[in-house]
């Protein structure tokens, strides 16, 4: 769960520093890049209000080992864009499994952490 969390916390902070680049590669101002983390951000908030509903409805468990593959091969698929629609898309479905990912994750962490060792978990 903490290394989720942690592919998490960074996918979603260092495409900041890499817009220009990107932007170059694509062939776009680098201004324009901008609404690859306008989406994600977006899709992460639509998202996380379902993702209980979803841990409850088929497993927390289940859910964030679909959260991690889906931010996985989306993270693949930002990776070999060779467009901004594309790259946009590969970042709409980085944040689903990113809204999935964090808020289950805790869910597990507090459902299988003892009562004692909740502050440390």
């Amino acid at each position: 769960v903490a290394v989720a969390f942690f592919m998490q916390l960074l996918d979603s902070t260092i495409i900041s520093t890499s817009l220009p680049q990107m932007g170059q590669s694509f062939g776009v101002p680098a201004v324009a890049m901008s609404i690859g983390i306008t989406a994600y951000m977006l899709t992460m908030a639509v998202f996380v209000p379902l993702s209980a509903w979803l841990a409850d409805r088929f497993g927390a468990r289940n859910v964030f080992l679909v959260a991690i593959a889906l931010f996985t091969v989306a993270s693949i698929a930002c990776g070999f864009s060779q467009t901004l629609t594309g790259f946009v898309a590969a970042r709409i479905v980085q944040g689903l499994g990113s809204a999935l990912m964090t808020p289950v994750g805790r869910i597990l962490v507090l459902r299988n952490a003892a009562k004692s060792e909740l502050l440390n978990a």
